[in-house]
């Protein structure tokens, strides 16, 4: 996959998200990631999707892979404060 395809990918999962259709941006994200680990548009919206859909502890795990991944991105700061609480699942 080269970075056209890349980005064709990547915009159609924000397209996806901005529609409200989750599931289907949920399911590039799940595509691209194992050839692309790194990438921030299939880590975050993933992890944005996680909780919205309620799966706290998926969420987690996935905004602390973006944040991991993309120390100097703020946007996974929004969704990774109510991690820091302990009433939220590890």
């Amino acid at each position: 996959m080269n970075s056209s395809q890349i980005q064709a990918l990547c915009d159609q999962i924000v397209a996806l998200y901005q529609a409200g259709r989750l599931a289907e941006a949920e399911q590039l994200c799940i595509q691209l990631r194992p050839r692309h680990p790194g990438n921030f548009i299939a880590l975050y919206i993933q992890g944005v999707i996680q909780f919205v859909r309620g799966d706290r502890a998926a969420a987690r795990a996935t905004i602390e892979a973006v944040m991991a991944a993309h120390p100097a991105a703020p946007q996974p700061l929004i969704y990774h404060g109510p991690f820091a609480g302990s009433r939220w699942p590890r």
